[in-house]
């Protein structure tokens, strides 16, 4: 069986739970919801493969910009809320923070898909 790490960290002025998920047979990380810190985020990894939003409200992406910098990772988002994302960074402003804008997702995903990291695999539930 293949080891699961975990990893969470409270990042933001939200206080958002970011993921970081490493395959212990490869070494391969998953984050999910890069809210915020991206520095807090990166100094935590090695590399970053993937990433998954859980949905596209700026407190769960606000760090990916410059996560997604570093590192040349896939990510991932529903289609529902790729308008979301789409305008996190305004989002963000409305409310009073201030986040780079990320970039679109580069796959969507959908109820019953799997997102696989290194040897680990993960059903996505709408």
């Amino acid at each position: 069986m293949n080891e699961v790490l975990i990893k969470t960290l409270v990042v933001g002025p939200i206080q958002t739970n970011c993921h970081i998920i490493t395959c212990g047979s490869t070494g391969s990380v998953m984050v999910v919801d890069p809210g915020d810190d991206a520095g807090t985020i990166l100094s935590q990894v090695d590399r970053v493969d993937i990433i998954v939003y859980t949905h596209g409200h700026f407190d769960h992406c606000g760090g990916a910009a410059e996560v997604l910098a570093e590192h040349s990772a896939e990510s991932m988002i529903h289609l529902a809320d790729q308008p979301l994302l789409a305008r996190a960074a305004a989002s963000a402003e409305e409310w009073g923070f201030r986040i780079k804008q990320p970039p679109a997702a580069s796959k969507t995903i959908e109820d019953k898909c799997e997102v696989d990291v290194g040897g680990l695999s993960f059903s996505v539930i709408h």
